[in-house]
């Protein structure tokens, strides 16, 4: 089955190239953890990334890129006929080749100052990427939802503040918190300290997770407009996301799936 230039075999290495990412960032947390007297020192790059969140998720990511010198990286990306096939081939020997390197003591100095500075922004687009798995939403557009103002700005402020308690150093957030603070809104204030250590809801559950992000890839490759029957074929055939109990539940799920996908695109709309 195929959608936009994507076939669902596509889809199932996209989704684990997502789960690899999520792997290798709790790794080289341990390593952070293991060296933080070093890699924190006073000479280091400082790992702040709240700014980051002021823009648009692909100028984020993009000023990432160029901190890690892969500006051709993303053009062969963009100039390849299978970006994900692409981008996988691009991991394994990438692998291969960070397995193989021995840095002289020049290239571990360089390293040991920018390494934090480095996994703060690998932290800022999984977190983004969260908030898209979780709320349909980058943290970047909930940030853009709160700084345009409205009804929707509280709601989208709790989502993100729940995602990463860094936002709140946003000079959007800091901006919309202060407000409430010189008006004491204590009824606001109590909805926020709750949003900090509060749980999330079922929206956490892995599939949910992976079909938001799905729907987000089809919407990129102008795909999104799939029919009940080829989302049921999609997440409950092809990628096994969903799941049917007996035969005639076929007609429940293709609307529960038509539902979710409409929602999720409505989102997208007016964000």
């Amino acid at each position: 089955m195929n959608f936009g230039k994507f076939s669902s075999h596509d889809l199932h290495l996209f989704l684990d190239l997502a789960d690899a990412f999520d792997v290798e960032f709790f790794e080289a947390r341990d390593v952070l953890f293991q060296a933080k007297e070093r890699l924190f020192a006073p000479d280091c790059l400082k790992p702040a990334w709240s700014h980051l969140y002021e823009l648009p998720i692909l100028q984020h990511a993009t000023q990432g890129v160029e901190l890690l010198g892969g500006v051709e990286f993303i053009r062969q990306i963009s100039k390849s006929q299978n970006q994900i096939q692409f981008m996988q081939d691009a991991m394994n020997a990438f692998d291969v080749k960070m397995n193989a390197w021995e840095p002289n003591l020049a290239e571990k100095e360089e390293i040991r100052k920018s390494l934090a500075a480095i996994f703060a922004f690998s932290y800022s687009l999984m977190l983004s990427f969260r908030s898209l798995k979780i709320f349909g939403l980058y943290l970047n557009d909930l940030v853009a939802i709160v700084r345009d103002g409205g009804s929707r700005s509280e709601k989208a402020l709790l989502a993100a503040v729940k995602i990463d308690q860094t936002i709140l150093a946003c000079s959007t957030i800091n901006a919309y918190v202060s407000q409430r603070v010189l008006l004491n809104d204590d009824q606001f204030l109590k909805r926020l300290r709750r949003a900090l250590v509060g749980k999330l809801t079922l929206r956490e559950q892995k599939n949910y997770q992976q079909m938001r992000l799905t729907l987000q890839v089809l919407k990129e490759v102008g795909a999104d407009k799939l029919s009940a029957k080829d989302l049921y074929r999609l997440f409950v055939d092809e990628l096994a996301l969903v799941a049917k109990d007996r035969n005639d539940d076929v007609g429940d799920v293709e609307e529960n799936l038509r539902q979710f996908a409409y929602q999720f695109m409505k989102q997208k709309a007016v964000s």
